[in-house]
């Protein structure tokens, strides 16, 4: 079944988001909407400006950046690539997927492997890709199931942003809200360490007025929930 019209011209990052908004929030996504979310990513993998064969940003999209689930704007070549695990992670939480989404899932996975998990590989830092950012994106890529030897990959990942502490409760390179929302994630006893080192910079934020939008509103529920997971 294709993407209607409207869906279909939907930006990538807002086709995700509304699978991130389903899955924080613990809502179940009907057959015919992840039929026409899934068919409509589908529909953007490979094309000239794809990374690693994933998903394809329009160019009216690169030029703006991609906005995360979590509110961080995101440009240039960490857009694409951030797009395509993005993508990737959204379709594994589907509950039902088209065979014309499950066939790009599969190549584009394919892609970022050779890509992104062969360069993490040669580098023996099996966790990590690039930048900050982007190796959240990998983490919950991973944290969904993607690629494989993901416990082995998100120990070394934990093990990393361990040593990336500022010591204030902040990571150097990595975004905030985005490192605390795959943390929450992944919820391994060092991803609950991070967490635990986080948590004054997010009680703090907590004690501030929240506010209307839905980024802020995004924010305040994932701190409160970050700090129960921790107890």
């Amino acid at each position: 079944m294709p993407a209607s019209t409207a869906v279909a011209a939907t930006s990538l990052d807002a086709l995700v988001n509304v699978v991130n908004e389903a899955s924080f929030w613990g809502k179940q996504l009907s057959r015919a909407r992840c039929a026409e979310l899934g068919n409509a990513i589908a529909d953007r993998q490979g094309g000239k400006w794809a990374y690693a064969d994933s998903f394809e940003l329009t160019g009216d999209e690169r030029a703006r950046g991609i906005l995360l689930f979590t509110g961080e704007r995101i440009h240039s070549a960490s857009a694409r690539h951030i797009i395509g695990e993005e993508c990737c992670r959204a379709l594994l939480k589907m509950p039902h997927l088209t065979a014309g989404a499950r066939k790009a899932l599969v190549r584009a996975s394919a892609g970022l492997k050779d890509r992104v998990i062969g360069a993490a590989d040669r580098d023996n830092r099996p966790g990590m890709f690039c930048c900050g950012k982007c190796s959240v994106s990998l983490w919950r890529h991973l944290a969904a199931g993607g690629f494989d030897a993901q416990h082995r990959r998100l120990e070394d990942a934990m093990a990393h942003l361990a040593r990336s502490r500022k010591g204030n409760g902040e990571w150097h390179r990595f975004p905030f809200f985005y490192t605390v929302l795959a943390l929450t994630e992944i919820r391994s006893r060092p991803a609950l360490n991070e967490l635990r080192y986080a948590s004054p910079v997010m009680a703090a934020k907590l004690r501030r007025k929240t506010g209307s939008s839905t980024t802020s509103q995004r924010r305040h529920a994932l701190m409160g929930r970050a700090l129960e997971l921790i107890g």
